[in-house]
């Protein structure tokens, strides 16, 4: 065999072990999100009503239903970093609330989707839309 046809073997390997890889991870996001729904439904009612769930590159993060009182302050607010983090922090069931902040630090896009999967909770739209945050 020639030195390309080496290399190219190599490089189909290891693009096959990384796509495995990537299935393997994907799978154990999916039961990850499985077995919390499970658990939370259980434990806070219907999915889509008392609790949402934000899928994440690093995992899961459940947001419950919480007080009233959040949802009126957020949409008076000016929707300022500071408003998405008073709205959703006290309402995150999981991850823990640190590892919660650590994936927010790195990915604040997500603080949005949670916030916007709350919004859609406290409005108690049809069912349909659990699980499109």
């Amino acid at each position: 065999m020639s030195d390309t046809t080496d290399r190219l073997a190599a490089a189909r390997a290891a693009k096959e072990a990384k796509e495995i890889a990537a299935r393997e991870a994907a799978a154990a996001r999916e039961l990850e999100v499985l077995e919390l729904d499970g658990r939370l439904e259980q434990e806070l009612g219907p999915r889509g009503a008392y609790f949402e769930i934000v899928e994440t590159l690093e995992g899961p993060i459940a947001v419950k239903l919480g007080e009233a009182v959040l949802h009126t302050r957020f949409q008076a607010s000016k929707i300022q970093d500071a408003d998405v983090h008073e709205y959703v922090f006290p309402n995150v069931v999981h991850p823990s609330k640190e590892k919660y902040l650590e994936i927010v630090g790195r990915r604040p896009g997500v603080a949005l989707r949670c916030a916007n999967a709350l919004a859609t909770l406290y409005g108690a739209k049809a069912n349909g839309e659990a699980g499109k945050f």
